[in-house]
């Protein structure tokens, strides 16, 4: 998923919570770590962590609480070793109420030190709803990722999640052009909003009468905005069908480009695994959802690898001189 040089970050969300993001993340964290890469598991559910019960780590010594308070100096010192070879966790501050909405400082504090992190991986395990703590960890990451079941409460949680985290990225991003900032918070939570089929489009028309040069910066922004979408706990091949359903929707509401990780079919040894404080992908490496993690991981990693590759040619192409070519 990347270059193994770099931190690869991987934030997995959805706005709903009970999907199965955690353990999802923590099976993910466990096949790449013994794919022999250095993996972080971090619980991002500040106000709930829960992470670490699938890890195996029933009382976690250090938590984000820490850092937060300033009790340990560096970000690394938070890392918990767990039972299994190259994975690690960092546990989130559970019940400390105020740190479930962390303030904008503290926030940048974590973002930026998690960046120094000495690992192949950081795999983000994000809380529910679509608070600013958890878009701007889904925002930040290179490798976004939602998680679905196949409910129809959960296919609009999931859109109205990326929705939401699509904005938060533009509003980011213009955050320098005040009347450009007011026109996107207005075209996009207006009564109509909901009901156009070319959103972002119209959007972009409007904006450019602001400033000329949006075009570019609008179209950067989605084709960076690539998020991977992984279907939970379904049980008939027809419900893979609504993977299609939600690429659609995305593509054609919001231009943005949602692809189909995979899919993981419901398995009773999921929840054995949570009850033994394992992943499934090391109690029962056979069964059909750790089949299923195998499939969906090589597919992230490509998907991801690719992804890396064609930015960095691009981030290359930009710093070449024009004056430094010759035509023949």
């Amino acid at each position: 998923m990347g270059n193994i040089n770099e931190l690869n970050i991987l934030a997995i969300g959805g706005g709903k919570g009970g999907v199965g993001k955690s353990i999802i993340s923590a099976n993910i964290g466990f096949c790449l770590s013994q794919l022999g890469h250095k993996v972080v598991c971090l619980d991002a559910d500040l106000g709930g962590a829960n992470l670490h019960t699938l890890l195996g780590v029933k009382y976690p010594l250090v938590t984000l609480n820490d850092f937060f308070r300033k009790k340990v100096s560096h970000i690394s010192d938070t890392l918990i070793e767990t039972e299994f070879s190259n994975l690690y966790l960092i546990s989130g501050a559970n019940g400390i109420l105020e740190l479930a909405n962390p303030k904008y400082a503290q926030k940048a504090k974590l973002i930026n030190s998690l960046k120094t992190l000495e690992a192949d991986y950081l795999i983000l395990d994000l809380g529910a709803g679509s608070g600013y703590d958890v878009l701007d960890f889904f925002t930040m990451a290179s490798g976004k990722i939602v998680v679905a079941s196949p409910e129809p409460t959960s296919i609009q949680n999931v859109y109205g999640f990326l929705k939401i985290a699509l904005v938060r990225a533009l509003l980011r991003k213009f955050s320098y052009n005040k009347p450009l900032v007011e026109l996107i918070k207005t075209s996009l939570h207006s009564s109509n909003a909901s009901t156009s089929e070319k959103l972002m489009e119209e959007l972009i028309e409007k904006a450019t009468v602001l400033d000329n040069d949006v075009v570019r910066v609008f179209t950067e922004t989605l084709n960076e905005f690539k998020v991977q979408l992984i279907l939970n706990n379904i049980s008939s091949e027809n419900q893979k069908k609504t993977g299609t359903i939600l690429e659609t929707v995305a593509d054609k509401f919001l231009s943005m480009r949602l692809m189909t990780a995979g899919s993981i079919h419901h398995d009773p040894y999921v929840s054995k695994s949570v009850i033994q404080m394992k992943p499934f992908m090391n109690l029962f490496p056979e069964c059909q959802a750790a089949r299923d993690i195998r499939e969906i991981e090589e597919k992230l990693r490509m998907e991801f690898h690719g992804f890396h590759l064609k930015r960095n040619i691009n981030a290359a192409l930009r710093s070449i001189d024009p004056s430094m070519i010759t035509h023949h």
